[in-house]
């Protein structure tokens, strides 16, 4: 994302998208492993948080990191643009151990993809990975 963040946008969008998924602040700030303490002084504007955090954050309300920056986040929500269809990971720290910036792109690049491309990524991915995808097996060239 180009250009300085805004953190005004951030904090409206969060309580915004907190409120759509029925979570308190205490809630939210559980399920995405920040402080409520910190948590409470990011939303009050007292605070900023790291870049890994709000990815947590984006994560357990189901959006884009970007989403939370856009000033247009509510209008595109109420278009059904920029929530995704599917409900929150119930389990969210059980699969985000330790989120990190780099994931949360990984994750929202994927996203982006239509099916069949990411039919091709998975095969890419879990033959590097070594669990054998359909056969394909990846060997780097040296």
């Amino acid at each position: 994302m180009a250009g300085k963040l805004d953190s005004d946008a951030a904090r409206k969008n969060i309580e915004f998208a907190r409120v759509r998924r029925g979570l308190s602040r205490d809630e939210l700030a559980k399920e995405a492993e920040i402080p409520a303490r910190s948590f409470a002084n990011f939303l009050g504007g007292s605070q900023n948080l790291i870049e890994e955090k709000i990815g947590r954050v984006a994560l357990v309300l189901g959006v884009t990191y970007d989403d939370l920056f856009d000033v247009a986040f509510e209008h595109k929500f109420k278009a059904g643009l920029a929530i995704s269809k599917t409900s929150p990971t119930q389990n969210a720290p059980a699969l985000r151990e330790s989120i990190t910036a780099d994931r949360v792109r990984l994750i929202e690049a994927f996203d982006r993809l239509n099916d069949e491309q990411r039919r091709a990524v998975l095969v890419i991915v879990e033959a590097m990975a070594g669990d054998g995808a359909k056969g394909v097996t990846y060997t780097p060239k040296r």
